[in-house]
This record gives C-alpha cells, structure tokens and sequence, in this order.
C-alpha cells in the first residue's frame, strides 16, 4: 500500500510541475524537468513497482521501492521551492544575437577541431574502446579529451542560427554544413554504440526549431519516427558488439530491456545506492569545486568521474575494469553524499543553478535561446551522469556563450 501511495505521490508531483508552467516546453526549465523526471524517475517507477520486472542487465531490492520514491520526491520538492525562491533579474545581461560573421566562423572553427580529434583519437584505437580492461584508455593526453567535444558548442549556435533563417536563402552554406554536421554525429554515436549521442543531435535541432517556429502535432510524428529508429538500431548494434557469440535472434530479444535498462539506470542506480548505504561526506561537491580550477593551475587534477570507483564499491563493474563507469545522476550521487540531507543540498544546487541562469535572459536574443538548449541538456544529462561532470559542462559551456557571443563580436582585430 505504501508503495504504491509513493508512485502515485511521484506521478502526482510529475504532472503538477508539467501544468504549473504556464510556458511551452521550448521556454520553460520547470517542464523540461517534469519531462525529465518521468521519463527516468516516474516512469520506472510505475512499471518496477507495478510488475516484477527484473531481467538480465539489473537488479533491485524491491523492498526499498517506496523509500526511494520518497527520495526523489524530496529532490523534486526541493528543487521546485528553490526555483520559484529566486526572482527574476532586472538587469539581463546574455543579451547578444549571432547574426555576426565572427561568430560563425568560431562556431565552424570549432566543429572542425572536435570532428578532427574525434577522428584522431579513432585511428588510435582510443577514442571508441570496447575493450574495457585496456590501460591504453588512461594515457589519452588531458587536452585531447576537452578538444574533443568542442563540436558541440559550434553545433549549438549553428542550431540557433540555422533555425532562425531555415526557411530563407540567407546562410544557404553554412545551414548545409550544419545539416551535414548532424549526419556525422549521428553516425559517429552509432558507430560507439551511444544511443544518446545518436539522438541528441536531432532532438537539439527540433527544440531549436520550437524556438521561431510552432510545431503542430502531426510534424512530429516523423521525426519521432527517426529518433527511435536511432535508438533501436543503436542499441542493437551495441548488444552486437558486447555479445558478438550470442545468436541474432537473441540479441533482438534483449532489445526492449536494454532500452529500458538504458531509461531507468538512474532509477536502478538509485536503488542500489540506497541499498548500499551513504557516506558522511560531500566529496562529490568538493570534486566539482576543483573541477572549475583549470589544468594548468592544477597539476594533479583529479578525473572528475567518479564513475569507475563508484560502480566497484557498489559492486556494479569488475574490479579489473578501468574505463567504464556507472553514472548515478543526481539524485543518487546527492544521496550518496550524506543521504538525505546530501539529497536536500543537491536539489538546492542543481535547481539554483536551473532558475539563476534562466532567469538572467531575454527571449528575443539568440543567446537566451542558447541558454535553454545548455539547460535542457544540464537537466536531463544531470537526471543521468554525474555531479561534478554536469555541472562543469555547463558552467564551462556558459563560459563558451559569454566569450563567444559577447567578447567576440567587439574584437577588432579581424572581421
């Protein structure tokens, strides 16, 4: 009975911040969390507490599904009090539009380097490792890891910019190379096996497109079409590499659990936290503190992940594994922190920094909407990755749209 008075709490308190906002999903963090929140919390929730469903890649202890619920509904409270606690700014100041040369050509410039170290790091052998006990992973150079990613930001403002003129000739070049872009990515996460990676690109330009255009129902259809094609084809051949012996016909079986596996690792994870027990300390917090110190004034950095030690102590991965890491999200790394009360902090920060950013905008700049797209990804990877590693990218990312979209634009030195 209580159990089930838990999922209907989290269900209840899912759909209250849904209806809350009165701002489409494109405008408004408070939705994209109650998205977020039932697609890797609620809804894992409803089908593990409602079946006993237990297969191949997890295992729970059913006996602390309740509690749990009451977790995350503690993080949910949390988070909506401290976002509604914080008042708009009457001073905005990411204020900027991109119709700028400069920052286009930023944005291309750094597509091309992340392409290029991706590539790179592929010749390799190291950038798309399926051998989790090669040692080799450890000796990619600190610079070459951060390189790597910076596509992604020349993506997110090539997605604003391509968005805003899609429908005219203006840009005709640079929306080509975006588009295309968008196939190389895509196509790179299918070759790692990322489902995410293999989605985020499309679900990053549709979002971009809500932001100057309405979309009706019946356009979606398609592109969600496309978007679980990727994820099925993806996850497929992911199984494929990962049990190469097993039949065909098996590894298609196993298709729909890994998905779900995949959706409610977050959820499962927490599960196990909770079972383990928590520490009395927030060396998670601390990891991110020193996560914004850079490298160069820091000689023995530590790794920000903690995922590799967390999924040994928990007993999730084998001890002689040294790449893969099991990421608790927020929720279940807060607790692990100091139980509840590192679940009552957590929420304060990961919801302060939600609705300080948000509200320092206006919508009718491009940097604002830059700002959203960077908020979205913070709230949804947050549901799922690890402290320290979503919150450096986003401070590091808000780092990138102030230096490019606001010092850029007034430098001289080149037109």
């Amino acid at each position: 009975m209580i159990l089930y008075l838990s999922i209907f709490i989290l269900v209840f308190s899912n759909v209250f911040l849904f209806k809350h906002s009165k701002k489409s999903f494109s405008r408004s963090p408070i939705k994209m969390f109650s998205c977020a929140l039932g697609l890797f919390y609620t809804l894992p929730s409803i089908i593990l507490g409602l079946f006993p469903f237990e297969g191949l890649f997890f295992s729970i202890n059913r006996s602390l599904l309740a509690y749990q619920n009451f977790i995350i509904f503690l993080f949910v409270i949390v988070t909506f009090l401290t976002f509604n606690f914080l008042k708009s700014s009457k001073k905005s100041y990411l204020n900027f539009n991109f119709n700028n040369t400069k920052v286009i050509f930023i944005s291309v410039i750094l597509i091309l380097i992340g392409n290029l170290t991706k590539l790179h790091l592929l010749n390799k052998g190291l950038y798309s490792l399926e051998d989790t006990f090669n040692e080799d992973y450890k000796e990619i150079p600190r610079y070459l890891l951060f390189i790597r990613n910076l596509d992604l930001w020349g993506f997110f403002y090539l997605s604003i910019l391509t968005s805003k003129h899609l429908f005219c000739k203006k840009y005709f070049k640079i929306k080509l190379f975006y588009f295309l872009e968008i196939i190389f990515l895509v196509g790179f996460s299918i070759f790692q096996g990322r489902r995410t990676g293999a989605i985020l690109p499309i679900v990053i330009f549709i979002l971009s497109y809500s932001f100057y255009f309405k979309i009706k129902i019946r356009k979606i259809i398609i592109p969600v079409i496309i978007l679980l094609g990727l994820v099925i084809s993806t996850t497929y051949y992911r199984l494929a590499l990962i049990a190469s012996s097993l039949d065909s016909t098996i590894i298609k079986n196993m298709i729909f659990e890994a998905i779900f596996t995949r959706v409610s690792n977050s959820y499962i994870i927490l599960n196990n936290v909770i079972d383990y027990g928590y520490k009395t300390g927030f060396d998670s917090f601390l990891l991110s503190l020193i996560g914004l110190i850079p490298s160069v004034f820091l000689e023995d950095k530590p790794n920000l992940s903690i995922g590799n030690e967390f999924g040994k102590e928990l007993g999730l991965i084998n001890i002689n594994n040294v790449t893969t890491g099991i990421n608790p999200g927020w929720i279940g790394e807060s607790y692990y922190n100091y139980g509840l009360i590192g679940v009552v902090f957590g929420g304060v920060v990961f919801s302060f920094l939600i609705g300080y950013f948000f509200k320092k905008s206006s919508f009718s700049y491009d940097s604002s909407k830059l700002l959203l797209i960077m908020l979205f990804i913070f709230i949804f990877s947050g549901f799922q990755m690890e402290i320290a590693a979503s919150l450096n990218n986003f401070l590091k990312g808000f780092l990138f749209l102030i230096f490019i979209s606001g010092f850029i634009p007034r430098l001289t030195f080149f037109k």
